[in-house]
């Protein structure tokens, strides 16, 4: 996969249910964890699995397009 630009993806982290939960706002991307922390590494590897599946399918850039308007 070719090198990322810098990208701004706004990402909620919450307590619910007795589990650490995160989503990107803008990707179809979500994880948990035990705590916040493993739930913000679960969520970021989840980004970085999300554009390699784009890159595979032929459309990282017009997913790195739409992150940038």
């Amino acid at each position: 996969m070719p090198k990322l630009p810098k990208l701004k993806i706004l990402c909620k982290i919450w307590y619910e249910d007795g589990v650490w939960n995160s989503s990107a706002r803008d990707l179809p991307v979500a994880a948990f964890g035990k705590n916040i922390e493993q739930a913000r590494k679960n969520l970021t590897e989840a980004v970085l699995c999300h554009f390699d599946a784009v890159h595979e399918l032929g459309r990282l850039r017009a997913t790195i397009q739409k992150l940038q308007h």
